[in-house]
């Protein structure tokens, strides 16, 4: 039976609102019985196979661009990543002494497969592609205040950079809310995937549902966040003056931005930016108390509060700002109707790319062959090479 409750009062939502909520309906119901006969060794991963960040670089970009195109090698890559088939034909040996999985999950957790020119290329898309937007919706003022790796945050080691995307917010009284964080830190990460050895612990079929498994995908989220927030995002500074620093002293929001192996977005990553509804929402941390986050650290509690407090849903702001300013599309087609639409496709593209090169330089390397990936050329894609904005915001 149709749940009638995606239409009953709200006569007057678009029809692309109730499309949307009718596939979202009709999706959950048949994963609902389709999740007891997952196998056991890929019931944790559903969450983030599912992940639209994985997916619109696959089928939703127009590819009459040629920069729209993944080369052969990295999309059919993607696309094994995607399906959950192995990448390689049988489980080897890493160089590092562990066993290196077919489906190619190690290489985001290996000692030996360094993640910095991953981390790098996903930090410069977020920030090139939130300019617009935060400045679209006058949370800043100008592109100029939203700034990669910035530095003099932490007083006792002003060379150190706590954060990989610093947003100096315009004054409160140009935002709804009236926000307190006057600077807004993203802290990019890509977190170890869990054990792979083993099903999670707890992890019962009969007793399975969608909470469930998102729990499951999103521990690996929920550790990475638990230690940003307790401090250790320096080696020079305590770890309970560097929270003290940037919450106290300077009124800055330390958002945790975590990326999983494949593609799926933490709670506080999704908040922030205001991703559309999934079939499996990121859990939220279950940090009730000041205990419950640190034992040690009581600032720990307070940043993770700030940062929740600080201006949020980012996207959902930025498409109403664009409907009321102007009446075109904000890309140069169809595929782009709204920022938000625009910014996804751009992250996605940007960040499959990142992902294809990263796995294939890893298994390469961990597989003991000196082959490299050439460098794409790929620059920024059409039609995310320029972005339009309305007079009024320019002025």
């Amino acid at each position: 039976m149709i749940n009638t409750q995606i239409t009953r009062n709200n006569a007057d939502i678009s029809k692309a609102q109730t499309q949307r909520r009718f596939h979202q309906t009709m999706t959950t119901a048949e994963l609902l019985t389709q999740t007891p006969l997952i196998p056991k060794d890929t019931s944790s991963f559903p969450p983030s196979l599912l992940s639209p960040l994985t997916s619109i670089a696959l089928h939703n970009l127009p590819r009459s661009e040629p920069s729209n195109r993944l080369n052969n090698e990295s999309f059919t890559l993607l696309t094994q990543r995607k399906l959950r088939l192995p990448i390689l034909h049988q489980p080897g040996t890493c160089t590092c002494g562990t066993t290196l999985d077919t489906h190619g999950d190690h290489a985001f957790g290996c000692r030996r497969a360094s993640k910095t020119t991953l981390h790098d290329a996903i930090t410069k898309t977020l920030a090139i592609t939130l300019r617009p937007s935060l400045t679209l919706t006058n949370r800043t003022n100008t592109a100029c205040d939203t700034v990669m790796e910035p530095t003099g945050l932490i007083p006792d080691a002003p060379t150190k950079r706590p954060a990989d995307t610093m947003i100096r917010l315009s004054p409160p009284a140009k935002q709804t809310n009236q926000p307190v964080a006057k600077l807004q830190l993203l802290d990019i990460t890509v977190p170890h995937p869990p054990s792979l050895t083993a099903p999670p612990h707890g992890l019962d079929e009969r007793l399975i549902n969608l909470k469930t498994l998102a729990f499951f995908a999103d521990r690996s989220h929920i550790a990475s966040m638990k230690e940003k927030h307790q401090g250790k995002t320096t080696t020079s500074a305590t770890q309970i003056d560097t929270i003290a620093t940037i919450t106290e002293r300077n009124c800055c929001a330390l958002i945790p931005f975590t990326i999983d192996q494949l593609g799926r977005l933490g709670h506080t990553a999704h908040e922030f930016l205001g991703m559309p509804e999934t079939v499996f929402p990121p859990t939220k941390p279950p940090w009730n108390k000041t205990t419950d986050l640190s034992r040690t650290n009581e600032f720990a509690c307070k940043a993770c509060t700030f940062a929740s407090n600080s201006p949020q849903h980012l996207l959902h702001g930025v498409n109403a700002t664009w409907r009321e300013l102007s009446a075109d599309t904000h890309g140069d087609t169809h595929h782009t109707t709204t920022p938000s639409t625009w910014f996804q496709q751009t992250v996605s593209l940007n960040m499959s790319i990142a992902m294809a090169r990263h796995l294939i330089n890893a298994r390469n390397r961990l597989t003991n062959n000196d082959k490299q990936i050439e460098n794409d050329t790929h620059g920024t894609p059409h039609p995310f090479r320029k972005a339009r904005f309305h007079n009024r915001i320019c002025t």
